[in-house]
């Protein structure tokens, strides 16, 4: 499969793309070599349910965040502007994050496996699993 040609010939939607992705190791996820910053040289943007237009790559994000926020067995979930924010946050501090990274990350994070600083790298960081930034 070759990834950018499925995003530039619009074959899937954002959510459908990202469901094609698998969970891997960090060492393979970081041999993919479509990363998040090239996804910004695709024309057009993604319509979130918010109506606000983003890159591909912020979609991503965004879908990233909601498969996440999937697992959580809350009343209150987390609300839209802040799932936004998050996911935008994200792209603009992992911009050399592969497409592979994404839901590599979830599965890491809800298996517990979030590791911090190995061999003098820093792999995944969560700084904020659960926050309100609406107040």
């Amino acid at each position: 499969m070759n990834i950018k040609d499925d995003i530039l010939s619009h074959r899937y939607g954002a959510r459908e793309f990202y469901r094609l992705l698998h969970a891997t190791t960090i060492a393979e996820a970081a041999k993919e070599p479509l990363k998040l910053r090239n996804l910004s040289d695709i024309r057009g943007s993604v319509t979130l349910p918010s109506g606000n237009k983003v890159t591909w790559g912020q979609s991503l994000c965004y879908v990233c965040i909601c498969d996440l926020l999937s697992f959580y067995r809350r009343k209150a979930l987390m609300v839209e502007n802040d799932r936004e924010f998050i996911a935008k946050t994200m792209f603009a501090q992992y911009p050399d994050w592969s497409v592979l990274d994404l839901p590599t990350f979830v599965s890491m994070v809800v298996s517990a496996k979030v590791p911090t600083i190995r061999a003098g790298e820093t792999e995944y960081m969560l700084a904020y699993a659960d926050i309100s930034l609406s107040s």
